[in-house]
């Protein structure tokens, strides 16, 4: 398990007694650790887990709660033990620990047997017995659905008779839901689909037809996919936010599927494309996508793979040779780091020297007394639970600390997935913006006399795109010049266009979208002097390695057209004289396609994921609707407009942010263009926020920054999880 800030965390076993490893990146132990939490006398086969409340839950002879950036213990002590009595044990091979909003925690030991515990380590009620009545063991690590159930499966005491998967209510722990497929044997976990269905992927002992069933959340079959070479399949699949299914087979296949619903809500299978592995050695463990659309898979003989994603091909680099059994899913870091564990030498970890394509591979080993555990990862497309209580740090001018992030104004604009914050601040000590990574705030010295510059977009390389202008009369009216920033760390920011640039996002690729400040002379008398109108237009671009090219754009010459926001396949989206639309990246560039709205006003599209969910917002009638439009498998978008609303960014798992009658809020997905929404001022305590008036950025660990009042301030904020 990989926390947030890049620490990896997995058991370990020296002279019978279980540890709780540490690891930063760079391959060293993290204080505190390794922690000896308990006594075992073999290494245990299941997981460690992140926790809320800087909490760390580790399953062995029992359930180890360890501190790790506790708000009052020190990290590596141990909080709790399950069962207190020291003298009972549990035997838990086969479960790692799912978790609900509320921070209780769910396993099954090997005696099938459920339990459920509180934060604190207590029982929510009696371990129950699961299929008891027939027989059954329970092999899959059990899953919390979209709408709160608990999803586990199970299989037959004897070959050949039919599995079972089952939903239990996780307020009473009874069996609600129960389904029984074909196949005897399950290959995986349940995932839980954006959508709330579920997928499972299970086989045959004797003929290895390897099969993926989607599944309704009430566990009725909606389609399913039979492997074509009768293979089997014995991996966790990982689904993409586009519904791109993603598993290995027995064979030595690695599949690509896309996963589409007809009308009536019936699931089908799609195949795009196949990697054969050479040795033809079984991909029985889960792999890792990462947002970089970066694969890696670890087959039983040792050998890791690098595969990227393009579409509807991929790019396969040579594997690497561990020397040693691979029987664990790779873990990502939050930095795109990957991490895999082998029997003969322990933990490799794999950094990437191009952090968007997978070559230049090294790695480190650690070699410490005892084996490691097998890597828990839980599938990339799955969203982690929101946590009952954020942590809120505010940007702090380094340089007039006393009055906090700007003595009168402040906003964080983005946050990426390697949890570094971008904001700005004015009237602090100067008007400038800066950067919040590790705890440590960063002074960018990028400053303008009069005009503040902004930072709106990061992406996951550390590279933050943003504007300034000088504000300066030209040619007798008011015709600023806009100078356009890029940020880089480690490196001084530099300008893509000497002036009339306005960047406003950044892919994980490097491509920049923003708007060129275009005018248009109005008059132009023989001899006499060129008059340039009275109002300049924006028209929206694309810029890869600083060069720009203009996007389709049919508003007339007087009117600003805005590119807003920019995903990882080069898809914009951003809105125009004639509405809302997103520019398609194709081999013949690019294309326009207008967003239906319902609303009788000018609406912005403000944020687009990778899988092609806009949000964005506009007024009517003096009430601010929020708009989400959500593409079908054919591309085609429908709208969900929600009043009140005003809907600043959305992450890769369907999260939406931004505020609702002046209150931050974060939105959850609870079906197709439904949400339920939190106000995020019931999640946090600090006296000294007045309110958070909204939230502008969210990133796929639900760190979420934005603007509130503080001391009679308008304040930049980081919530972290």
């Amino acid at each position: 398990m990989v926390a947030p800030d890049g620490t990896i965390f997995l058991p370990a076993v020296d002279s019978n007694t279980l540890h709780l490893l540490g690891v930063k990146p760079n391959g060293t132990l993290a204080t505190g650790f390794p922690a000896a939490i308990g006594t075992l006398y073999d290494v245990p086969a299941s997981s460690v887990t992140l926790a809320h409340g800087g909490r760390v839950l580790a399953l062995g002879d029992a359930v180890y709660c360890v501190a790790y950036k506790h708000a009052s213990a020190s990290d590596g002590v141990r909080l709790w033990r399950y069962p207190s009595n020291t003298n009972s044990t549990l035997t838990v091979s086969r479960s790692s620990i799912a978790l609900d909003s509320a921070g209780n925690s769910y396993f099954v030991d090997d005696n099938n047997k459920l339990y459920g515990l509180s934060p604190s380590g207590t029982e929510l009620w009696a371990p129950v017995t699961v299929d008891a009545s027939l027989a059954h063991d329970v092999v899959s690590s059990p899953v919390i659905g979209r709408n709160g159930l608990l999803y586990l499966i199970s299989d037959p005491a004897s070959y050949g008779d039919p599995l079972h998967v089952i939903a239990v209510n996780t307020a009473t722990g009874a069996t609600v839901h129960q389904v029984q497929l074909a196949s005897d044997q399950a290959g995986g976990s349940p995932v839980v689909l954006a959508d709330g269905n579920l997928l499972v992927s299970t086989y045959t002992e004797y003929n290895y037809n390897g099969t993926l069933t989607v599944l309704s959340p009430t566990l009725a079959v909606k389609g399913q996919w039979i492997e074509p070479n009768s293979a089997g399949i014995k991996a966790t699949p990982i689904v993409s936010p586009s519904n791109a299914v993603f598993v290995g087979s027995t064979d030595g296949v690695f599949h690509k599927l896309q996963l589409s619903y007809d009308g009536s809500g019936n699931a089908s299978f799609t195949p795009v494309w196949n990697y054969q592995s050479a040795t033809s050695t079984a991909f029985n463990g889960p792999a890792v996508l990462s947002i970089q659309s970066n694969i890696v898979l670890a087959a039983e003989d040792g050998r890791v793979h690098f595969l990227k994603d393009l579409g509807s091909s991929f790019l396969a680099e040579v594997p690497y040779v561990s020397n040693g059994v691979i029987a664990s899913s790779p873990a990502l870091g939050p930095d795109g780091s990957i991490y895999v564990n082998s029997n003969a030498v322990g933990l490799h970890a794999f950094h990437g020297n191009d952090a968007v394509e997978p070559r230049g591979w090294t790695s480190w080993r650690n070699g410490r007394t005892g084996r490691a555990n097998a890597l828990d990862v839980s599938p990339q497309a799955t969203s982690i639970p929101i946590p009952p209580t954020f942590a809120l740090t505010r940007f702090v001018d380094p340089a007039n600390p006393s009055t906090g992030f700007g003595s009168n104004y402040g906003q964080v604009y983005t946050v990426n997935n390697n949890q570094a914050a971008y904001g700005m601040a004015q009237g602090g000590a100067h008007d400038g913006v800066f950067e919040l990574y590790q705890n440590t705030m960063h002074d960018l010295g990028i400053y303008a006399a009069g005009n503040t510059p902004v930072i709106n977009r990061g992406n996951d390389r550390h590279y933050a795109v943003g504007r300034t202008w000088d504000g300066v009369t030209r040619d007798g009216v008011n015709n600023p010049r806009f100078y356009s920033l890029w940020y880089h760390r480690g490196a001084t920011p530099w300008q893509i266009s000497a002036h009339d640039a306005m960047p406003s996002s950044v892919n994980v690729h490097g491509l920049v979208c923003g708007d060129v400040k275009t005018s248009t002379v109005v008059q132009a008398p023989p001899g006499g002097p060129r008059i340039r109108v009275l109002q300049y237009a924006m028209k929206p671009a694309v810029w890869e390695a600083g060069v720009p090219t203009f996007l389709p754009d049919t508003t007339p010459a007087y009117y600003s057209s805005y590119a807003q926001d920019i995903n990882a396949a080069g898809t914009v989206c951003g809105n125009t004289f004639n509405g809302p639309l997103i520019w398609t990246r194709g081999p013949g560039g690019y294309t326009a396609q207008y967003l239906p709205n319902s609303i009788a006003s000018s609406v912005m599209a403000r944020a687009i994921n990778d899988a092609g969910v806009v949000v964005g917002w506009g007024i009517a009638n003096s009430t601010m609707y929020g708009s989400v439009w959500i593409p079908d498998a054919n591309g085609q978008y429908t709208q969900y407009v929600h009043q009140d609303c005003q809907f600043e960014d959305i992450n890769n798992f369907g999260l939406i942010v931004g505020s609702h009658t002046n209150a931050a809020s974060l939105w959850q997905p609870t079906g197709t263009g439904t949400y339920s929404r939190i106000n995020l001022n019931t999640r946090f305590s600090d006296a000294t926020w007045t309110t958070l008036y909204t939230a502008l950025t969210i990133n796929d660990s639900n760190y979420i920054g934005g603007y509130g009042s503080r001391s009679y301030k308008i304040q930049g904020y980081v919530l972290k999880p």
